[in-house]
């Protein structure tokens, strides 16, 4: 994925690693307890407790399934976080996401399950102005909750609950309520 400073990443995040690195770490953190690397199955190590990868996705003309994949079968039963994870597919002119082996990719989608889960909703795809309300997941065991942004009559925005999910919903879901 990519070449030279932009191998790995899309252009958006190559900056993350050199953030993550210059955090202030408690001393004898870094190389002890916590390692960085791309991802791929050969940047698992037997002694790694878990693997969390921030913000994998695809860019256009290729893949992130294979090596994320790849990393996850690696890891085994240890845990494997994925934090804002964009994994679906970018069609591209050269077939790289086409129909081919999409299956494969919705099933190793499939196969994490959200534990927090945050969404702004808006009026719609072209728009991001206003936010009309939220879907929020809370915890591991939690339903999801849609909210409504409404004013009040001090122009305070708050966020009135009005339905819960058992799964992710759908815009099908949503739209009745808005």
């Amino acid at each position: 994925m990519g070449e030279g400073i932009f191998i790995g990443l899309p252009l958006s995040l190559r900056g993350i690693m050199p953030i993550m690195k210059g955090m202030d770490w408690p001393q004898g953190y870094l190389g002890e307890w916590v390692n960085f690397g791309e991802v791929g199955k050969s940047f698992v190590d037997d002694n790694d407790d878990i693997a969390i990868v921030i913000c994998p996705q695809s860019i256009i003309g290729a893949s992130i399934h294979e090596s994320l994949s790849e990393m996850a079968a690696a890891m085994g039963n240890r845990p494997f976080v994925l934090i804002n994870p964009i994994l679906t597919d970018i069609p591209s002119s050269g077939g790289v996401m086409s129909v081919r082996g999409r299956g494969e990719r919705i099933m190793f989608e499939q196969t994490f399950k959200d534990v927090y889960h945050f969404r702004a909703l808006y009026p719609s795809s072209a728009s991001m102005f206003p936010i009309k309300g939220v879907v929020m997941k809370s915890g591991p065991k939690e339903p999801y909750v849609l909210f409504r942004k409404i004013e009040d009559e001090d122009k305070q925005e708050r966020h009135v609950p009005l339905a819960t999910f058992d799964e992710d919903p759908k815009s099908e879901q949503i739209n009745p309520f808005f």
